[in-house]
C-alpha cells in the first residue's frame, strides 16, 4: 500500500455537509495499487471515485471499490491495476464523498453474493437497498490471487422492475481475465443506502455513448442547476470478449456538478463498439 499524497479534506462548493477527501496512490508497472481513503472521524463516507490519471498507452484500470462497513461507514477501499509496460509508475486518484451531518444508521452499506467467476468469463451481480432507502453510492469487491486476473468491467446503479424509474440498488460486472492456470476469482457487489434523505433530495442524471474498438470513450453525466454530485457510476454493455476496462469514474472536481467516466474498449475481437452509460447521483442544495 503505497500512498503518495497526504489525505486532503475540502469543502464542496455549495453544500455545507458534503466535502471530499482524496489521495494519490502509486501503481507500479505490472502490479496493483491499494488505497483506503477515510472521512474525518464520525463522518459518513457516501461514495467513492477513481481516476487512473494515465493515457491510453499506460493501461491503468479499476480493480475494485468497496466501503468500509463501520457505523457510520467512514471510508472506502479502492484498488487499481497497472499494465503499462516499460516500468512506468502511475498515480491514480481516489476520491471519497463525506457527510459531516451523518448520524449512526443514516448510511447503510449492503452487499450481495456475487459468487465465483471461472477463468475467461465475466459475471453480473447486484444488490438492492431496502424500501424507503436511497441509492447514493456503490461498487464491488474482487478477490483474486493476483491483481492481473480480473477487475470491475461495470459499476453503476440499476433500476429494478418497479414503477418509480429510480435506482433500486447497485450492479457490477466482474471479469476473470484469461489465466494459464485456469484459476477462479470471486466478486461481490456493494451499495450505499441513505436512510435519512428522501427521494426528493436525490436525483439521477445519465449520459450514454458508443466506444469504438481499441479506443477510449469519455462520458459526463451532469446534474441540474442547484445540485451537486455526490456519487456516480459507469455501466458498460459488453460481453467478456470485448474487454471493457474502467479507467475513470469520479466527480468532476472543477465544476462539482457532474460525474466523469472513461472506458477503454480494448482489442475487440470482432471490431465492435461497446455501449457505456454514466450516472451522476445529484443532491439538491
Amino acid at each position: 500500500m503505497l500512498a503518495l499524497g497526504a489525505l486532503a479534506f475540502g469543502a464542496a462548493p455549495a453544500h455545507a455537509s458534503i466535502y471530499f477527501a482524496s489521495e494519490l496512490v502509486e501503481a507500479p508497472d505490472g502490479a496493483g495499487s491499494f488505497g483506503q481513503v477515510d472521512c474525518a472521524p464520525g463522518d459518513g463516507a457516501v461514495s467513492a471515485g477513481f481516476d487512473s490519471g494515465a493515457p491510453l498507452a499506460d493501461r491503468v484500470y479499476l480493480l475494485d471499490m468497496f466501503p468500509i462497513t463501520n457505523s457510520p461507514p467512514n471510508g472506502w477501499n479502492v484498488a487499481a491495476q497497472n499494465f503499462a509496460g516499460g516500468a512506468v509508475t502511475n498515480s491514480p486518484v481516489i476520491s471519497v464523498a463525506c457527510d459531516d451531518e451523518t448520524e449512526p444508521g443514516d448510511l447503510k452499506p449492503r452487499y450481495g453474493q456475487g459468487g465465483t467467476i471461472p477463468d475467461g468469463r465475466q459475471k453480473t451481480s447486484k444488490v438492492a437497498c431496502k424500501p424507503g432507502e436511497i441509492v447514493v453510492g456503490g461498487g464491488g469487491a474482487v478477490s483474486a490471487p493476483s491483481v492481473r486476473l480480473g477487475g470491475l468491467s461495470s459499476s453503476a446503479p440499476y433500476d429494478g422492475p418497479d414503477r418509480n424509474r429510480r435506482p433500486d440498488g447497485w450492479r457490477v460486472k466482474v471479469r476473470n481475465d484469461v489465466d494459464s492456470a485456469g484459476r477462479e476469482i470471486g466478486g461481490e457487489p456493494y451499495v450505499m443506502c441513505d436512510r435519512e434523505r428522501s427521494s426528493k433530495d436525490v436525483r439521477y442524471a445519465t449520459a450514454a455513448r458508443s466506444i469504438g474498438d481499441d479506443d477510449l470513450g469519455d462520458l459526463e453525466a451532469e446534474c441540474d442547476d442547484g445540485q451537486i454530485v455526490i456519487g456516480g457510476g459507469i455501466d458498460v454493455s459488453a460481453p467478456f470478449a470485448r474487454h471493457a476496462h474502467i479507467t475513470r469514474t469520479i466527480r468532476n472536481e472543477f465544476s462539482g456538478d457532474s460525474w466523469l467516466a472513461t472506458v477503454e474498449n480494448y482489442d475487440t475481437p470482432d471490431d465492435e463498439d461497446v455501449k457505456a452509460k454514466a450516472t451522476a447521483i445529484c443532491l439538491d442544495v
